[in-house]
C-alpha cells in the first residue's frame, strides 16, 4: 500500500525527551494542517515512565514501537487501541 493509497485518520505527537505520546484523530474530510490551525485537543494521551526518543512504525501504521531513555521499547498496536 502507497501513503497515496492510505487514509489518515490521526496522528501521533511527541516531543524528543518527553514522556507523553497524543493521538489527534482528523475528522473525515480535515487535513492536518486544518487541525493545527484549529487548536483541536487530543484524543488521547498515554504517560509513559521514560522520555521518548525515537519510533518507528509498520506501513499501514497500525504498529508503532517507542525507544525510550531507559532502553526499553513500547510497542503500540492500533487495533487494540495504543
Amino acid at each position: 500500500m502507497s501513503l497515496h493509497q492510505a487514509t489518515v485518520k490521526g496522528i501521533y505527537v511527541w516531543w524528543p525527551g518527553h514522556s507523553h505520546l497524543q493521538l489527534y484523530k482528523l475528522p473525515a474530510g480535515a487535513s492536518a494542517a486544518s487541525m493545527a490551525a484549529g487548536g483541536s485537543m487530543p484524543a488521547a494521551t498515554w504517560t509513559l515512565p521514560h522520555g521518548i526518543l525515537c519510533a518507528a512504525a509498520t506501513r499501514d501504521g497500525r504498529l508503532m514501537a517507542l525507544g525510550l531513555a531507559n532502553g526499553s521499547v513500547v510497542i503500540l498496536d492500533d487495533r487494540l487501541g495504543g
